[in-house]
C-alpha cells in the first residue's frame, strides 16, 4: 500500500455515514466481538488485537485483548492508513517506517509495537467502517497469509453488525405496532362510550 500523509479516508463522509448507520460508537463492549478479538490474537500469536472504528479524530475501540484503552487519536494510529483500502494491511517493521514516528505504532499511552496486520470492516455497501487489527512488540510478526484468516473474522464481525440493526429495526417495528394498537384502543373505547351515551340520550 502507498505510503501517504492523509488521515482522512477517501470516502470519509460515505464512512462517518455508515458508522452512524450502525450506532456502533461509544456503545458498551461486546463479548461476542471481544471473543472475535481474542481468536484473531490466538491465530496469529499476537499480543495485542482489536476491533477499531475510526470517526474524523480518534480511533475507538469496541473490543481489545492485552490492553485496556478506550480509544486513541486518529493521527497516532495505524488504522488511518488501513481503512484506505479494502484490503489487509501488513506493516513488518514500523520503527522503520516514516509514517510513525514513535520508534514504532502507538497502541493507547504507554503501548509501542511494530508488527501490525489489519483486516478491514467493509459494509455491504462496500465502505471501509473498521478494522479487525493484531499487534506486536515484535518486528516481523505477521505473514501475508494471516491476512486471509483475519479477512474470514472480519467478515463475521460485519455480520453480526447487521444482525444487531436487523434486531433494532425488529424492535423499533414492535414498538410502532404496540402504539399503533393502543391507540385503537383508545379510539374504540371512546367510540363505545360516545355510542353508549347517544343511546342514553335517546332514552
Amino acid at each position: 500500500m502507498a505510503h501517504g500523509a492523509t488521515t482522512l479516508h477517501r470516502d470519509e463522509t460515505e464512512r462517518l455515514k455508515a458508522l452512524l448507520h450502525y450506532e456502533i460508537l461509544d456503545t458498551a463492549p461486546d463479548p461476542a466481538l471481544t471473543e472475535i478479538a481474542a481468536l484473531a490474537a490466538r491465530m496469529t500469536r499476537a499480543a495485542y488485537a482489536y476491533v477499531g472504528f475510526l470517526d474524523s479524530y480518534r480511533l475507538w475501540f469496541k473490543a481489545c485483548v492485552g490492553f485496556l484503552e478506550s480509544e486513541q487519536p486518529v493521527e497516532t494510529s495505524a488504522d488511518q492508513y488501513a481503512v484506505l483500502d479494502a484490503q489487509p494491511c501488513l506493516i513488518e517493521d514500523a520503527a522503520s517506517d516514516p509514517r510513525f514516528r514513535s520508534g514504532g505504532i502507538k497502541l493507547g499511552e504507554t503501548i509501542v509495537c511494530r508488527s501490525y496486520l489489519a483486516a478491514p470492516l467493509v459494509s455491504p455497501s462496500g465502505v471501509v467502517i473498521g478494522t479487525l487489527a493484531v499487534l506486536s512488540p515484535e518486528a516481523g510478526a505477521f505473514q501475508e497469509s494471516d491476512g486471509s484468516a483475519l479477512e474470514v473474522l472480519a467478515r463475521q464481525i460485519v455480520t453480526r453488525l447487521e444482525y444487531y440493526i436487523s434486531v433494532r429495526q425488529e424492535e423499533l417495528t414492535g414498538r410502532a405496532r404496540q402504539r399503533v394498537e393502543r391507540a385503537l384502543t383508545i379510539e374504540r373505547n371512546f367510540v363505545s362510550a360516545v355510542l353508549d351515551t347517544i343511546s342514553a340520550l335517546v332514552l
